[in-house]
């Protein structure tokens, strides 16, 4: 059985939080997914698609996914990282769903813990870092911990998660991921000022609008505005 938890703790401990939830799970051989808050599933079979891998690499230590927006190029898939179409995030995770689904790549490296899946019996023995200072590479110490006992890590393909990740404060913020931060502050972001409209930008949308005509058109054009003023005028006369 696979249980899925998105702890958050209080305290700026994020590891102690990933060892009270995995407490909570009764078999040693369930597994255990813990998820960042700003995570959300694009296909609506995520956990088929989970238990698929975790059925491809049973003796795995650690599986995690792809995203749009994380540090770790592993897992970034970078066409999408500016990507703000809800709908164009969830077609690309359908697509990898169906051309990488089950499959799984192992990494060497440490990865970023936004989503992160442990089997009960392998988290027995390598347990969370409980850091009361920051919640920072708690999922860079598991990964290290996991792989000097032995285990793999894998990646899987075919699961993509959508990822907040700072996309308001910015990448280089990490005031939330600190202790004694109150819970209210907002951090500042900058005002989008309203776009004026010009005339040379009203000149270059016009332009755009505008079907390009050749020099025999404009010519022609250009006589035929001469005659019909001659027009005019003999008729003004």
């Amino acid at each position: 059985m696979i249980w899925f938890f998105k702890p958050y703790s209080f305290e700026a401990n994020i590891g102690k939080a990933y060892n009270d939830y995995m407490r909570l799970i009764p078999s040693p051989e369930d597994w255990g997914v813990l998820l960042d808050g700003d995570t959300c599933f694009l296909t609506h079979d995520w956990g088929h698609a989970i238990q698929e891998a975790i059925n491809r690499h049973p003796d795995a230590g650690l599986f995690t996914c792809t995203t749009n927006r994380v540090a770790n190029r592993l897992q970034a898939r970078a066409a999408m990282f500016e990507q703000m179409d809800l709908r164009r995030q969830a077609l690309y995770a359908m697509r990898a769903d169906r051309l990488n689904r089950g499959k799984s790549n192992q990494t060497n490296s440490t990865i970023s813990g936004l989503m992160m899946a442990i089997k009960k019996s392998t988290w027995d023995k390598q347990r969370f870092p409980e850091r009361d200072d920051k919640i920072l590479n708690v999922d860079h110490v598991i990964c290290r911990q996991i792989m000097d006992a032995g285990k793999k890590i894998y990646i899987m393909q075919g699961v993509y998660m959508l990822h907040v990740y700072r996309v308001v404060e910015g990448r280089q913020y990490t005031k939330h991921l600190r202790k004694n931060v109150p819970a209210t502050r907002i951090p500042t972001v900058k005002k989008l000022k309203p776009r004026v409209v010009t005339r040379r930008l009203k000149k270059k949308q016009n332009d755009r609008l505008t079907p390009k005509i050749t020099p025999e058109q404009k010519r022609r054009q250009n006589e035929r505005s001469a005659l019909r003023i001659r027009r005019e005028l003999k008729i003004k006369r």
